[in-house]
């Protein structure tokens, strides 16, 4: 049974437990208005009943993307299904800067497991769709959307900590592990390949000390474009972004006006000098693999990532799966 935050009334234990069934069972506009009614029953908690649905419903009609399915048995072993309070954007005066490499080195945030788990770092428009496609049916579990995600506002104070150094409060980190627990607890170890949880690497590591990590590189000119011409930025919600920052008495922050532009321009350098930095920590636990040249069809690169990563896939089949390239307007998370 999915845990309940503290003081939960009987009425959303029932509302809950009836939005479950009716997704289990793909009725999608049933369970999203059950999900939303159990979200309004709460006091001080959010909900996210889109993804609750999408877990159960595998590209249906109103459940998004699709790249997400159930892991059996460990549905009822999710930590948690809620976010705790949102803080509000307040003042900060200090700008969110990349954290020094002995800031990635942190302690495990709860119990260790060792599990080769891995992780894809990327800036977003890189080829992770696709390289879910591929793991598919593979010996590795693939994650391109999970069942829950934390809040940009707590992505973006975990980035203030790591830059500031200030982990006297670990719930954003907690978080995140917390929203995790299903898929790496599957029969299979995972590979997670949505470019949100980047900045989360360093926890991945302290509480996966056999994980490894790809950081997945595209040409930034490219990436930089198709943000762009696409609107894909969105104001940085579901990517870097820069953030003001105050640890006086407690964690305040604010976000500055910023284009589309300079947005995406700082979201992709952020990321460039993250992803290095945290290498730099992770040794032989962390390579770069270049999109480019996966889809240029480059043998070595493949064999590099397959063998990384351990995977059973037959290295012709996957150069052939690489000569398909995916419509980028449809497949926004990419």
């Amino acid at each position: 049974m999915l845990n309940a935050p503290p003081g939960c009334v009987q009425e959303w234990w029932e509302l809950a437990w009836q939005a479950w069934c009716f997704s289990k069972d793909h009725h999608v506009e049933t369970a999203l208005n059950l999900y939303q009614q159990a979200d309004d029953a709460l006091d001080g908690y959010e909900m996210n009943p889109g993804l609750s649905v999408r877990r159960h419903n595998n590209g249906l009609a109103g459940a998004s993307s699709g790249t997400v399915r159930p892991v059996p048995p460990t549905e009822d072993a999710v930590v948690s299904c809620f976010l705790p309070p949102l803080h509000e954007p307040d003042t900060g005066s200090r700008i969110v800067g990349v954290p020094a490499e002995e800031q990635m080195a942190l302690q495990p945030f709860g119990d260790q497991n060792g599990r080769p788990h891995v992780m894809v770092l990327s800036s977003g428009r890189c080829g992770t769709v696709s390289l879910f496609r591929l793991f598919q049916g593979s010996n590795l579990e693939p994650y391109h959307t999970y069942w829950w995600m934390v809040h940009p506002y707590t992505r973006w104070e975990f980035m203030c900590r790591l830059a500031a150094c200030r982990f006297n409060d670990n719930a954003c980190g907690m978080e995140w592990i917390c929203t995790r627990a299903a898929e790496c607890l599957g029969e299979k170890p995972m590979i997670g390949l949505n470019h949100s949880d980047t900045v989360y690497a360093p926890v991945f590591a302290a509480n996966h000390p056999k994980s490894r990590f790809i950081y997945l590189r595209r040409d930034s000119e490219a990436v930089f474009k198709s943000f762009v011409q696409k609107g894909q930025w969105s104001g940085g919600m579901s990517h870097f972004r820069p953030v003001m920052y105050d640890f006086g008495e407690g964690y305040s922050f604010s976000l500055p006006e910023v284009n589309e532009v300079d947005g995406a321009r700082w979201h992709l350098d952020y990321t460039e000098a993250f992803c290095r930095t945290f290498g730099r920590v992770m040794g032989d636990r962390f390579i770069e693999i270049s999109s480019d040249r996966l889809f240029g069809r480059d043998r070595e690169e493949i064999s590099k990532l397959l063998e990384f990563v351990g995977s059973d896939i037959d290295l012709d089949c996957a150069v052939d799966h690489f000569a398909t390239k995916i419509n980028e307007k449809v497949h926004k998370a990419a």
